[in-house]
């Protein structure tokens, strides 16, 4: 073998010695894993740099999402209560029609009631006081205005001439004890119906009860039929549709400004007096 050879095989058994060998020095070897452990270290080191500051474009990104879908969560959460908000009122509007309807359906069948008990006692051919003891405990309940509009009726032939029927004498006295007792705002659908028969009774030229209106206040004011209050109240009054309304205003208003003015003076005189 020559000298070259020679030094080759020792080369490689001696690599391969150390190789094989516990015994040989290693730091070849441990430098390569601290260069890895280094590569790490700072791999990790750049990952928790990215964790504690995160991109700033992509966390603008994320609020907007957020607000977003804050904004579509609020903007369902108002249009179910809307709904629910329409579906309460559309039950309570059906539940008060039907209110409406029930309560009419018992006022006209009260009514309806009524005037057959003021007809029953009419029909007693009684006046005057006789006729008021009698209807004072009949017509216990039976509302002023289907009272006179039955009373009224009753004299139809009369009542678009004169005031008469309204004396105490006549029918004056029981209308005293029935309308009279009642509160104004009765007293005030007392003369609705009044108002309702005369237009109905003005004839085809519109003047047959012409005048008769004012005549009828004056008698129900004189004989403590109708008060003050409502015969006012009825001056002013703009809700109730009863038709004849214009024409009967035209007719008394002269004399209702004079109640208003005679009334209140008299409200003056009792200030003073205290």
């Amino acid at each position: 073998m020559t000298t070259a050879a020679s030094a080759e095989v020792a080369v490689v058994e001696g690599t391969t010695a150390a190789s094989v060998n516990p015994c040989v020095p290693t730091d070849l070897t441990d430098g390569a894993e601290t260069v890895n452990n280094l590569v790490v270290e700072e791999a990790t080191k750049t990952t928790d740099l990215d964790e504690t500051n995160p991109d700033p474009a992509e966390v603008a990104r994320l609020k907007k999402e957020e607000e977003k879908a804050a904004r579509d969560a609020e903007k369902k959460r108002k249009e179910a209560e809307k709904k629910e908000a329409k579906r309460l009122a559309e039950e309570a509007a059906v539940v008060a029609a039907e209110e409406k309807k029930a309560a009419l359906a018992a006022a006209a069948d009260k009514a309806a009631k009524d005037r057959s008990v003021v007809q029953t006692v009419l029909a007693t051919g009684k006046k005057g006081k006789e006729l008021a003891k009698a209807a004072k405990t009949a017509l216990k309940g039976v509302t002023a205005a289907v009272v006179l509009a039955e009373v009224v009726e009753h004299n139809k032939e009369s009542a678009i001439t004169s005031s008469k029927w309204l004396t105490p004498d006549e029918y004056g006295s029981l209308l005293e004890v029935t309308v009279g007792a009642a509160p104004a705002k009765e007293q005030l659908q007392a003369l609705y119906a009044l108002q309702l028969f005369m237009h109905e009774h003005r004839g085809r030229e519109g003047n047959r009860t012409k005048g008769m209106m004012e005549l009828a206040f004056k008698a129900l004011y004189a004989f403590d039929i109708v008060s003050d209050e409502a015969f006012i109240e009825y001056k002013y009054d703009t809700e109730d549709s009863t038709a004849g309304k214009m024409q009967a205003i035209i007719e008394t208003s002269e004399w209702l400004s004079w109640l208003e003015s005679y009334e209140g003076s008299d409200d003056d005189e009792d200030e003073d007096d205290e």
